[in-house]
């Protein structure tokens, strides 16, 4: 499970510039040291990429370190990311998530693991929905991965939705952008910067009432996976 949140995160002033101090600046920071943990192909995310025909596009929106770039020839996926990205062995293009760089219905199918809950009012989260159901064709499905807020609320008596969440970097991933900064930022045990990234919690059926409001689509499945919630939706025809 993922580190515990260490206080509620209060979303003040712009939230696109809230969004570029607590999450692109620090993603940005810690990319090396992120992508070294983040190796693994998650089962669900492998079949509904495989549930694609050959010859099929897929948009990746918010890739990370693009672990799953390359792990099928069929479908193509393609990526795009807005922070700096580690570790990449694919083609990928840096694009906002709420303005992706692409024409209308153009994919065959998109995913966005762990992105959404990185949006900080409910406003943003259901524009980020809309935009990935913008880009893919009609009859084309969407998958979406968020954070929950129940195994955190029972499990580590976290109450509030909103929060910041704890990245101890480590020295050996330190780069000289960290090292200027690092009078700004508290030290973990052994010396480690510690950064702190905005999250939103996602209460069960949160996500599915999104998509519902987003409009133009079909929650084809609802589940829980790997601590987050998740929702497969179909674009419909306009």
């Amino acid at each position: 499970m993922s580190a515990t949140p260490r206080r509620e995160a209060v979303v003040d002033g712009e939230p696109g510039a809230f969004e570029a101090e607590h999450v692109q600046r620090v993603y940005d920071a810690i990319a090396p040291h992120f992508s070294h943990t983040r190796g693994a192909i998650w089962p669900k995310v492998r079949d509904f990429l495989d549930s694609h025909a050959n010859g099929s596009i897929v948009a990746d929106v918010g890739c990370g370190n693009g672990k799953y770039l390359g792990i099928s020839k069929d479908p193509l996926l393609l990526s795009s990311h807005v922070s700096r990205v580690a570790g990449i062995g694919g083609d990928v293009f840096a694009c906002d998530g709420l303005r992706i760089a692409a024409r209308d219905n153009v994919y065959d199918g998109a995913i966005s693991i762990a992105v959404v809950h990185h949006m900080s009012t409910r406003g943003r989260r259901i524009a980020a929905l809309r935009e990935l159901l913008r880009v893919v064709r009609p009859g084309a499905r969407i998958m979406v991965y968020v954070w929950s807020f129940e195994p955190m609320r029972d499990r580590r008596g976290v109450t509030f939705q909103d929060v910041f969440v704890p990245w101890n970097l480590q020295k050996r991933f330190w780069s000289n952008d960290t090292t200027r900064h690092a009078g700004e930022l508290e030290r973990g045990k052994s010396g480690e910067l510690v950064y702190e990234r905005y999250y939103h919690l996602f209460e069960n059926g949160e996500l599915d009432a999104l998509f519902e409001e987003a409009g133009g689509c079909v929650v084809r499945e609802s589940y829980f996976d790997h601590a987050n919630w998740v929702v497969v939706a179909e674009k419909l025809s306009s």
